[in-house]
């Protein structure tokens, strides 16, 4: 594999298929969990905590797009969000 693309960092080839002439599928896993806070008050909020590509793992993906190829895959990363319901009175 390393012959076909010598210029490709070692972590793409290794993620190439050179049978099919695609990327090699893959397996992310994210996790993520949330509470419903002050949910009889006027103002309830949501809070919720989320981890995505637990397992940092380096991957490569496709878009069957005209505008855009494969990419590498985004870091391990961790998302906060916190979402205030307006109710009407």
């Amino acid at each position: 594999m390393s012959d076909d693309f010598p210029t490709f960092d070692p972590r793409i080839q290794k993620e190439l298929d050179p049978v099919r002439h695609r990327i090699k599928p893959r397996t992310i896993v994210n996790m993520a969990a949330g509470v419903d806070l002050f949910r009889e008050s006027h103002y309830p909020v949501s809070l919720q905590f989320g981890i995505n590509n637990l397992f940092d793992r380096f991957y490569l993906y496709n878009f069957h797009s005209i505008f855009s190829g494969t990419h590498v895959g985004r870091p391990r990363e961790a998302v906060i969000r916190l979402t205030f319901h307006w109710k009407a009175k």
